[in-house]
């Protein structure tokens, strides 16, 4: 099995496992770092993989919804435009 149907074979939809490896990887270090001087110990990393995961299942939402719209669909960078626009409200109500 190549690289490619490896990847194609963990993919869950458009994001996929590899995506929330990376995220759960992301948050990990953010709380073990005690990012922003905050909480402690395992209200830290109980936030961070809240916070995170968070993002990325809205991000997921919002992506999912925009592709929906032929002309965003066509154009990549009006999606990445797009998604940051409507991906930031939601994101803030998360954090």
């Amino acid at each position: 099995m190549g690289g490619g149907q490896l990847l194609a074979r963990v993919k869950v939809g458009r994001t996929g496992a590899i995506e929330f490896v990376a995220l759960v990887v992301f948050a990990l270090f953010m709380a073990s770092m005690n990012a922003f001087e905050g909480r402690r110990g395992w209200v830290s990393y109980a936030y961070w993989l809240a916070v995170m995961l968070g993002g990325g299942v809205v991000a997921a939402l919002v992506e999912v919804l925009l592709l929906r719209i032929r002309a965003l669909a066509a154009r990549p960078w009006l999606l990445a435009v797009a998604q940051i626009f409507a991906m930031t409200p939601p994101v803030g109500a998360v954090v």
